[in-house]
């Protein structure tokens, strides 16, 4: 089975991912002052100011007739999706743009589809809001000889990649991308900066991103025991081609 065309959407108004916690908290003491916090949720909010066929069929649950001349749309909601998002950041320092990816392994769409139709008002946008599930999470994580925390420790619902490091979570796994690679393997041909850390360390967000939405991606390698969700791919490779700007594969 050959990669699946993601649905590309280049036409956001908003793309937003927004934070709230905690979800558990422990008080104790006279004050009853709060001890312990524990638990976020992420939620993410885009606005599209186009509708696609796409959206209409893999997000909001619309059918499409056999003759392809009716699209009903329905009380059905979608699987999981993977978002992956592009976007670039600004350095404060130099004013240079640096490119970033944005990757949601595992987001969760409302699936609500609302259709306002005024003739002095604004036009019509399409909204693709959902929730972010946790995507990592093993109690054997371990405490590096930097103090940083291996992967695996805590709960990880989406990170932040630099476009060399995204190719190598396709390419390795995540996990061996997070423990493994060298520092070093980043800087052949790196034309922007190859550290997030400098990209990160002043850094302003002037833009939306560009999103492509994919059903399910394993990040692993395809290995039977290294596979935490089962995706559309049958080829890692393939999704690399997509990921690093190719045409993609063909579907079924």
């Amino acid at each position: 089975m050959a990669l699946k065309q993601p649905i590309h959407l280049d036409t956001l108004k908003i793309s937003s991912i927004s934070t709230e916690g905690p979800t558990k908290t422990a008080t104790g003491g006279m004050a009853a002052d709060t001890l312990l916090k524990y638990g976020k949720k992420f939620t993410i909010e885009m606005q599209d100011a186009m509708g696609r066929y796409e959206t209409l069929s893999k997000l909001y649950g619309a059918n499409l007739s056999t003759n392809k001349q009716i699209l009903a749309i329905t009380d059905r909601f979608p699987g999981e999706k993977t978002l992956v998002g592009t976007t670039f950041v600004v350095d404060q320092k130099t004013g240079a743009k640096q490119p970033l990816r944005i990757c949601i392994p595992i987001f969760n769409c409302d699936g609500i589809f609302n259709l306002t139709q005024d003739a002095e008002g604004d036009v019509t946008t399409f909204d693709l809001n959902g929730q972010v599930a946790r995507f990592e999470s093993d109690v054997d994580g371990e405490v590096d000889e930097n103090g940083k925390y291996a992967v695996g420790t805590d709960n990880v619902f989406y990170f932040f990649s630099t476009v060399k490091g995204m190719e190598a979570i396709m390419a390795n796994g995540y996990r061996e991308t997070w423990n493994e690679t060298s520092e070093d393997d980043f800087k052949v041909g790196e034309t922007n900066v190859a550290s997030l850390e400098a990209m990160l360390a002043k850094f302003g967000v002037v833009t939306v991103m560009d999103v492509d939405i994919y059903d399910a991606v394993r990040f692993e390698t395809v290995e039977a025991d290294s596979i935490y969700r089962i995706g559309e791919w049958d080829a890692v490779s393939t999704f690399n081609e997509e990921a690093a700007g190719g045409e993609g594969g063909d579907e079924e």
